[in-house]
């Protein structure tokens, strides 16, 4: 299962080749919304085409959608916008997310009404040493988004510290995360593979071997269940 999420450089059209590749996997969410927020009208129009071409493509990510709160800005898409979007994906004949990332600093109630129309909120943790509040960021979130399905967005690098996580974070969020999949709090976990995978971190070695252990372990949810 992979998210592919665009950069504002690209990739270039047509976006079937970049599909290709990931024909051989059970479940694909595209970004309909780019990395910082980047959106236009004629990229949104291209990603939908290719959903609609695509069967193994489950639904659509918006990526970087909320700006920091205070700073005046607007989310990338107004929410008329994201209504229209939901019906688009409706005419689409078979069942889609749409999936919105927020981070920690976001846990406002200036973005409850655009987090009620999205069917999975992605929760990720920017800066590292909010990790020691991720139990209590998670009820936040659950108050805050109390209908949508939750998804564990998990970092192997503190982004706000521009430094390596330390493991004992690296750590207790997964097994958290694993703990929230068991009891169904939450659906699914994404680890953000960006340009982290092939650095020699710690973090990522250690979690391929914590995956290997744990990752035939039944968890409750299903897409087939829905």
């Amino acid at each position: 299962n992979v998210y592919m999420i665009h950069l504002k450089e690209g990739p270039e059209p047509p976006l079937e080749q970049y599909a290709l590749a990931f024909e051989p996997l059970r479940e694909v969410v595209w970004g309909i919304v780019a990395a910082g927020g980047h959106t236009n009208e004629k990229e949104r129009q291209m990603v939908l085409d290719l959903v609609r071409r695509n069967r193994q493509i489950t639904g659509v990510v918006m990526d970087d959608f909320f700006p920091r709160p205070g700073s005046g800005k607007k989310p990338s898409l107004a929410i008329d916008q994201i209504r229209e979007l939901r019906e688009t994906l409706a005419r689409i004949g078979r069942k889609l997310d749409l999936q919105v990332v927020l981070y920690e600093y976001q846990l406002v109630d200036e973005f409850a009404e655009y987090l009620e129309l999205c069917d999975v909120v992605q929760f990720w943790t920017w800066q590292g040493p909010e990790l020691a509040n991720l139990a209590a960021n998670m009820g936040k979130l659950s108050r805050l988004a109390p209908k949508a399905r939750l998804a564990l967005g998990v970092y192997w690098w503190d982004f706000g510290g521009k430094k390596p996580l330390p493991m004992p974070l690296m750590k207790s969020q997964s097994e958290l995360g694993l703990e929230w999949l068991r009891s169904g709090r939450i659906e699914s976990m994404i680890f953000c593979g960006s340009w982290l995978c092939d650095r020699g971190l710690e973090s990522v070695a250690w979690t391929r071997d914590w995956i290997r252990k744990v990752g035939d372990q039944k968890v409750p949810f299903t897409r087939s269940a829905r």
